[in-house]
Parts: C-alpha cells; sequence; structure tokens
C-alpha cells in the first residue's frame, strides 16, 4: 500500500528542495502516492489565499505534509527572529528543518526561508555538501548522492 503525502513546494528554493526531498523517498523503494498541492505567494496571485482550501484539504486526508518554504503576506517577526537566532545556534539556517506532528497530521519542512536570492540556481553542497555548508554540489547532485546511499 502507498504512503498518502502531499508535496507542497511553496515559494524560491522550495520546489527544488521539495523535488529532492521526493526523489531521496522514492529511493527507499517504499510506495508513494503525491498529492502535490499549491501554497504560498503563487496561490495567493490564482486561488486567492496563502493556503487555499484544497491544501487543506489534502493534508486533512493524508495526514502528512512536505512543505517548502512559503512567501507570506504579514511580517513573520514573531516567529521568524528567534528561529533565526536559535538555528544559529546549531550552525545556521540549512541545519534547521522543522517537523510539526500533531495527534492526526504532520507537516515536515525541509528548510527555512524562500532565499529567493539563490531559487532556481541548483545551489546546494559537495562532499557531497551544499554552498551552504562550503561545497559545491547542486540540490539535485546532492539529493542523487543521498539517494545513492540510501539504494546502497
Amino acid at each position: 500500500m502507498a504512503h498518502r503525502v502531499t508535496p507542497i513546494p511553496g515559494d524560491g528554493i522550495g520546489p527544488e528542495m521539495i523535488a529532492a526531498t521526493l526523489h531521496v523517498l522514492e529511493a527507499t523503494g517504499s510506495a508513494f502516492a503525491w498529492d502535490q498541492q499549491v501554497a504560498g505567494a503563487e496561490s495567493i496571485e490564482r486561488p486567492g489565499a496563502p493556503l487555499p482550501d484544497p491544501a487543506v484539504e489534502s493534508i486533512r486526508s493524508t495526514g502528512v505534509a512536505l512543505k517548502g518554504p512559503l512567501a507570506t503576506v504579514t511580517t513573520n517577526m514573531f516567529g521568524d527572529i528567534p528561529s533565526d537566532e536559535m538555528a544559529g545556534l546549531v550552525g545556521g539556517l540549512g541545519l534547521a528543518p522543522g517537523a510539526n506532528i500533531g495527534p492526526k497530521a504532520a507537516i515536515f519542512e525541509a528548510g527555512h526561508g524562500t532565499a529567493p536570492d539563490i531559487a532556481g540556481r541548483g545551489l546546494r553542497d559537495d562532499e557531497v555538501r551544499t554552498h551552504d555548508l562550503g561545497g559545491d554540489a547542486t540540490t539535485s547532485g546532492f539529493a542523487e548522492h543521498v539517494a545513492k546511499l540510501v539504494r546502497a
């Protein structure tokens, strides 16, 4: 039976991050049924809401979401400043993924922030390390390396 999951690519580097995450998950050999949804800046332009009803319904149905960073239309000082400070304690925002796990659903975030300055450039790390850790691997290159390790 396939694991039902709601991927939400999001904004900025989110689509690259979610694509890489799905690639690694598929390398595990487990069966997945993806119900990809839109949220963030793109959904504000089209359906008119940062988190449209179909995305919420999909998360309720699957119980699991993989969410890329989302651009929002409000100030984010209440959570952003403390999360930035805490991420600094562990080595930076690139090392601060998140998981919000509740009794009926879970939402996982691979990274922090939309990074519009590097979105679409395929930047991440090599040895395989991404640029944020001093390497030169692309997002997809890093994901391929992890997928090979998972398959090994």
